[in-house]
């Protein structure tokens, strides 16, 4: 967290530091996943911007998408914004084109729902695959409904 006053993190030293050891585990090679809930305000957001700065001085690749408003984003937002990151390969995100819109609900054809998550499950892994990966979905309650329930933010 360094001297710099607008780095400091007040009352989450023990999350911080469960989170960093975990850190430690992805750079053993073991996956982890971490998951931060609570009141609107309490410091969720910054935790992860503080992870997310151990992950990068540690070399580890760090991807981040933050969801907006409910309604405003497409179906798959999200993960747009997650395969649009550098750290999972920036570049095209066709895997959303055409007849993967608006209209991948319930009713789309199983196969290419099937196809477009085994597209984000590559790229992720392909991602993850050198010092592994630290991938921060934020404000989750913002989340269009094709992500699925929102559990966090």
């Amino acid at each position: 967290m360094g001297g710099d006053p607008a780095r400091i993190m007040v009352g989450r030293d023990r999350e911080l530091a469960r989170g960093t050891g975990l850190l430690d585990d992805v750079l053993a090679g073991r996956g982890r996943l971490v998951l931060c809930t609570g009141e609107a305000g309490i410091g969720k957001t910054r935790l992860g911007e503080e992870l997310a700065a151990a992950a990068e001085a540690r070399d580890v690749p760090v991807a981040w998408a933050r969801a907006s408003d409910q309604g405003s984003s497409p179906p798959y937002g999200l993960w747009r914004l997650v395969l649009s990151e550098t750290a999972v390969g920036a570049g095209s995100v066709a895997v959303f084109g055409a007849g993967v819109g608006p209209d991948l609900g319930a009713d789309s054809g199983i196969a290419q729902r099937f196809a477009l998550f085994a597209e984000v499950r590559g790229r992720l892994a392909a991602a993850a695959s050198g010092n592994g990966l630290v991938l921060v979905l934020d404000d989750l309650q913002w989340a269009d409904e094709a992500v699925g329930p929102a559990v966090a933010d």
